[in-house]
This record gives C-alpha cells, structure tokens and sequence, in this order.
C-alpha cells in the first residue's frame, strides 16, 4: 500500500526561530528514572523508558501522509505533533492510532505555523488509562539538555510500526537540539526523551548529504506552554470527537508466496483495462496487491527481454540466470505496505494548455495560414485541469468510507523554450476494503460510484461508475488472500452478469455538493452545502437516511433560517448549533416558499407544522399541518391564521419563533383565527 508520508523538513541550515526552552509553571516535575531499572528487573535504561511510554506515543494519519505524536494531556485527551504533519489534510482527514488496531477520530485545538507544533484532542475515553508525557524542566544554569546527552526518539518512520533509536546530542542551537538520532519520514511529531522519559524535544528535521546518515533536528517543547493554555480554554466551550472507531486496513497482509505464484502463472494483461481510468479533469489509478505486481512484473520483463534473449543463445546454467522478480521477497511484509488488502485509487490532475496559450495558437496559426507561411507554436504555457478537494464513495447507492486516504499536493515547476508550467493542485489518494467491490450471491458486481469535488469547477461535481469488469477484477484478485484467512466460501464476481448501474440521475438523489459536515452531536452526518444569498439562511445538501435528523424532517434542499431562536448568519455557527447538546436544536426551516419547524424533546409539537407570512395585514398563516402530529390533534388546520401566542401578537414567522423561544415548555396557548372566528388552541 503506496501512502505518501507526512513531509520530514530537511534543511541546510540551523534554525533560529524559537525561543530559549525555560522552566515554565506549566511544565510538570521532572520524572524519576524508571522503576523498573532502579530494581535491576531491565536489561537497559532504553528497553525501560520504551516501555513506560509506548503505549502514549501514536501514529497520526493526516490525509494521505503520516506522522507521529505523543500524549500530553490524558484527560483532555490532547496529543502533540508537527504542524507540518497535518498541514495538507481536510478537518475531517485527521485520525489518531490509539493502538495497532484502534483509529479514532481527531480535531485541532491548536497549531503554532512558526513553531512547528500542533495539538490535536481525541476523545478521552480512549486514552484516559495512559500516562502522559512529561515535560523536562531545566535545572539551573543548564537546558533541557546537553551535547554529549543520549536521547531516544520514538515514533512510526516510513511504514513501520512503533520504532525507539538511539543516539547523542550533537548540539543545542537556539529553539532546536541536533542529533545523530535517526528519524525518517513518519517520525515527524513523535517525542525525543531523555533517559529519563522526559520529552527534550519534537522530533522534525532532518539534514542529509549525498552518502551520509544525515542529522536528526528537534524543536523545542517550550511553545507548547501557550498552546497548552488555548487548548484547555477552547476544550471548554467545544464538545470532544465523536467516540466512534474508524475502519483500517485489515492487520493480516496479503501472503508474498500467494502474490509469486500469481504473478508466476498469469501472463496475461487483464489489469491493464482497469488501471486507468478517466473521469472529467482526472486520471483515476486503480490498484491492488495483484495488480501491482502483475504490472511491475511485465515493466521487469520489458527492461530484461535483451537479457533473457542473450541467456537464451548462451551457455547459462539455470543458477546463474537473472529473475525477474526478486524485488519481491519473503521480507516485503516487514519493509512496505505493498501487500496490504486494500484496493488504492488515485486522482491525479490532468495537465493541459492554459486558456491564453489555446487562443494565441489558434490565432497564431490563422494568421499563418492566411500569410501563407510555417506556423511555429511558442512556448506552451499549461496548468492543471482539475484540483481534488475531496473525493466521495458509493456501493450500491450507499456511501463508504474509505480505510485510510486524503489529498497530497503536486507541485511543477518546468520552464524552458518549450514548456513553462509553475502550478500546483492536490491530487486524492484513498485506500478501500476489498467488500467495497464484493458481488452478491449471484456473483453480479456491484455498482461502486465515486464523486470527485474539483476547486477548479466547484458547481460541477463529477461523478463516475467503475465498469463491472473493473469492480469484479478487483474482488477476484482477493480471493486468494480471502482463501489464506480462512474465507474461503467467498463467491466469485461474474462481469458478464447484469449490472445494476446507478449513473443516471444519481447526483439528484445523492450528495455531491462540497460544504461542512457536522462530525458530532445529533446531527453527525448532516452536510451543509453554503451560505444562500437570495433569503439568507444556510443550503443543507445531504441528510442520512434513517438518522435523527432525517426523522425529524430535515432534507437535503432545506434552508436552515435559524436554530433555537438565532439567525443562521453562517455555515460554521449553524454547524456548532447542530454539534451541541444531546437533542436537536429547534430549527426554523424554509422549504420552497414555506417555512417549517423542526425539532425534538418538548418543542417536537411544533414538527410537522407549516406556514407563511402575510403581508396584508400581517399575520402568519398555517399552510399544511401534518396528519397525526401533536398539533393536528390539539385542533390546527391547514388555512387557520396565528394571531397570537400566550397573549402576545404574532404578525410574522419570525416574530412567532421569537415568541416560542422565550416558552421552551413546550405549553402554548395559540390564539387562531378561522375565517371570521376566533378560536383558542392549547399545546
């Protein structure tokens, strides 16, 4: 499994941009070596001090890239890392491994761009029976620590899992420590600790030369006292992460002896129809364990045909013949990710002429043609077509969420008498479960259905059906690992079958607008699509079925005008309003040219009740009232007129939920007139 890691800085010169570590209040006291050492029950300080603190170091998974983190706070549940690390994944891109098997979901309370760090808040359930970090104080006259001082590093480099190295401090420069420490890419975030388990630093840089290790840079730990402080104040007015487990790959990888023999007995080019894919302004990439080896062994055979022709014509015993696949060994599970069960797709911009270029070839090439001379193009100016900004996923209709992935940015620079292109665009890399693509029990595929957001056409969502020969080719390149877990029975796909396709119209009963989701609360799920200027209000573009929500009467197409009594005056605050408390907020609605209430707990009478506001004379009229509900029983019809409520006149909708909010008892006497009646109803 190809996932880019999180950007490690290498740099080439020291760094002078962070103040002086100091013993600060908030630094917690320094920690006593580890017991287990002071009785002789270690082998080593480093075994000991990996081992107190193992389980508060995690893996952070931003987007399509990773890196690593510590705990700091366990019940707040607030954990440390680089900014860096979560710099180019969305809010809802950002995870934290609790443990090898458990992704829970995370928010940023706060980031330091400058300092390089970040804290992010996981739900404290899941870490409340952790040790957090200590910070280490510097003694009088000396720092945090010193050249000469061995230190550990611990974190996830590359596609490992929790590793510890060791090494000694080569220098303490201004807000960074030097080390002969190695980091790679991943370690970013994770703790550089003394040996006495005390953090002396954040591991982030890393400078290389041609043939050298390289040195391993550390920022320091002091900015975290400020930040610390903005986390705690925001915690108390922002509700934790909603406590759900997130999916991952599954741990067991894919067997290398079953990879070799398929890539040994299949010689045809079957994922070659499948491996790439267009859709709109993008080339999609579809991958698994199979399908990647089958392609890297027919790139191994065209780069080896001159080879194997020359063995072929000489006297070359069989032990002293080239093979073609010993890139692939028994090893590959413990160094790569290549064999994990997971089909990969990709989203990579197309690259085309920018607009001007277009227009000046083709009046370039007019004018030639009416002169009659040779027509020579100029420099061809290009830019990226497309720009991922998310990319969503369905199976059969019903939206799946990928196991790991997000967007990574693509930068060119290309200048010369040719070709000049300086743009940059994101691209998407997510990773699926191959149940994604399972056939039912008939073998028929599955419809699977992406939509991409593109920045560059934010009104133009594209989405794309995989072609069942393409969704049954991967499932059955999964049958052979199904087989090796003890799943055997699994059937086979059959792309000859009938494929139910949900193409057609499916954007007008999906969501594929962009806009906020609600992460948490009641309303989790809820996606609000933007801010609508004729009226005001705020668009909502998709609701789960069958959630809280969606049986409240919420749906997609909705404006939301206010929420309990507030105006909704933008996205973010109605996203607040719906994240809050344990029922939802009352809401005031406009649906077509009508305005409705929505709610839950004692305001849930007003459900189902409709109305308009007249402007001669004033008054708010009942434009459908829904059968069955609390008000249709207490005596509202459809064509009555509110007048009043607890005495206090109502001339328009607004005025009437204003009037509501100050009664939250759900207990109202409405005053109603009917026709030239004047009627008293009690709720």
């Amino acid at each position: 499994m190809r996932v880019s890691a999180a950007p490690l800085y290498v740099v080439t010169t020291a760094l002078g941009i962070l103040c002086q570590p100091r013993a600060d209040a908030w630094a917690q006291a320094p920690a006593a070596a580890p017991a287990a050492v002071l009785q002789g029950q270690q082998s080593s300080l480093e075994t000991a001090v990996y081992n107190q603190l193992r389980r508060s170091v995690f893996k952070i998974q931003a987007g399509a890239g990773h890196g690593s983190g510590f705990l700091i706070d366990s019940a707040l549940g607030l954990v440390v890392t680089n900014q860096h690390v979560i710099n180019d994944a969305q809010a809802n891109e950002i995870s934290v491994f609790v443990d090898s098997v458990t992704r829970v979901p995370a928010q940023v309370m706060a980031s330091d761009h400058n300092a390089d760090l970040a804290l992010l808040r996981v739900r404290p359930d899941f870490v409340a029976d952790r040790p957090a970090l200590v910070i280490a104080v510097g003694d009088s006259g000396r720092g945090l620590v010193e050249p000469g001082e061995h230190v550990l590093a611990l974190g996830f480099p590359l596609s490992q899992q929790l590793s510890i190295s060791a090494g000694i401090v080569s220098s303490v420069r201004r807000g960074a420590v030097t080390s002969d420490v190695r980091i790679n890419h991943g370690n970013s975030g994770g703790p550089l600790v003394n040996l006495r388990a005390q953090v002396v630093g954040i591991n982030t840089f890393l400078e290389i030369d041609e043939g050298t290790a390289g040195i391993s840079g550390a920022v320091s730990p002091a900015p975290l006292a400020a930040m610390l402080s903005q986390a705690r104040l925001v915690a108390q007015t922002t509700p934790p992460p909603i406590k759900r487990l997130l999916p991952q790959v599954p741990a067991s990888g894919y067997p290398v002896g079953e990879l070799q023999r398929i890539a040994d007995t299949s010689k045809d080019r079957v994922h070659e129809s499948f491996s790439h894919l267009e859709c709109g302004n993008f080339d999609v990439t579809l991958a698994t364990p199979v399908s990647a080896l089958a392609e890297a062994m027919q790139a191994e055979s065209a780069l080896w045909s001159a080879r194997t022709r020359r063995e072929s014509r000489a006297p070359v015993v069989s032990l002293d013949q080239l093979r073609e696949s010993g890139f692939y060994r028994d090893w590959e599970e413990y160094v790569g990710g290549e064999t994990a069960p997971a089909v990969e797709l990709q989203f990579v911009p197309q690259v085309g002429r920018t607009t001007g270029t277009t227009v000046a070839n083709i009046f370039g090439a007019l004018a030639a043609g009416l002169s009659r001379t040779p027509y020579v193009q100029g420099t061809q100016r290009m830019e990226f077509k497309g720009d991922v900004e998310w990319v969503r996923f369905y199976r059969n209709g019903d939206a799946v969420e990928p196991v790991l992935g997000g967007r990574t940015p693509q930068r060119v620079w290309v200048s010369n008498v040719f070709v000049e292109m300086r743009d940059v665009a994101y691209r998407g890399i997510y990773f699926l479960r191959p149940e994604v693509f399972a056939p039912d029990s008939t073998g028929r595929p599955p419809s699977v259905i992406f939509v991409i957001g593109d920045l560059n056409h934010p009104k133009d969502q594209v989405d794309c059906e995989i072609e069942p020969a393409v969704a049954s080719r991967a499932w059955n390149d999964f049958l052979p690992y199904f087989r090796t877990v003890g799943l055997g029975n699994v059937p086979r796909a059959d792309a000859t079958k009938r494929f139910a396709s949900l193409k057609e119209g499916f954007c007008d009963a999906h969501d594929c607008s962009g806009g906020d989701a609600v992460e948490y609360g009641p309303s989790a799920g809820v996606r609000l699509a933007g801010w609508v200027v004729d009226g005001g209000g705020v668009l909502v573009g998709w609701v789960p079925p069958a959630s809280r929500t969606w049986r409240a009467g919420l749906r997609p197409g909705d404006v939301i005008v206010k929420t309990d009594g507030h105006a909704a005056s933008d996205v973010q605050g109605v996203v607040f309003a719906l994240s809050q408390g344990a029922a939802l907020p009352r809401l005031l609605i406009r649906r077509q040219d009508r305005l409705a209430w929505l709610a839950e707990g004692s305001d849930s009478v007003l459900s189902g009740l409709q109305v308009t506001s007249e402007s001669a004379p004033s008054r708010v009229r009942v434009r459908d009232v829904r059968p069955g509900s609390v008000i249709a029983t207490a005596g509202l019809r459809s064509g009555d007129y509110i007048v009043s409520i607890d005495g206090q006149p109502a001339a328009t909708v607004e005025g009437l939920d204003d009037l509501l909010q100050r009664n939250r008892t759900g207990h109202w006497r409405l005053g109603i007139r009917r026709g030239s009646d004047s009627l008293a109803i009690a709720l």
